[in-house]
């Protein structure tokens, strides 16, 4: 699919709504504007609360300026990249909040970014609805491991 996604049933039912107070925040860093909106689309049909950026320096910037549960970024953009975005927010004490890395990229950055240990997963594109959204329901865990 030309969008990096593949798109499963029964997405709708998966979570109750929430109250605005308790629900959760997520940064949607993405410059592929289909996939930063599939991404987008998933996350508020489970009721959080998304914040989208274009590239690496407007995730930093949101990422600053609000407190997210987490981030979900794609590796390979222009500008600031997803590895350069994480060591920023950890280098400036935000280490506590989850981050995913999304790509399409060679293995050679999928591996570093593995190896980096910055992010709680690494997801290659494609993926499906149910592979990325339990990767977020494993992220969001304190420890970052099934519940």
């Amino acid at each position: 699919m030309a969008l990096g996604l593949q798109v499963s049933r029964g997405v709708r039912d998966r979570e109750k709504p929430t109250s605005e107070s308790t629900q959760r925040r997520a940064i949607v860093v993405e410059d592929d504007p289909g996939v930063r909106d599939i991404l987008t689309l998933l996350f508020e049909l489970r009721h959080w609360q998304i914040l989208k950026a274009g590239d690496g320096k407007a995730g930093l910037e949101l990422a600053r300026n609000v407190a997210p549960d987490l981030i979900v970024t794609d590796l390979d953009m222009p500008g600031i990249s997803g590895i350069e975005l994480a060591q920023e927010l950890h280098a400036g004490g935000m280490n506590d909040i989850p981050i995913i890395a999304i790509t399409s990229a060679s293995s050679d950055l999928r591996t570093a970014a593995q190896e980096s240990g910055l992010f709680r997963a690494v997801m290659r594109k494609p993926f499906t609805v149910d592979e990325i959204m339990k990767v977020v329901d494993q992220a969001v865990q304190p420890d970052g491991r099934p519940g």
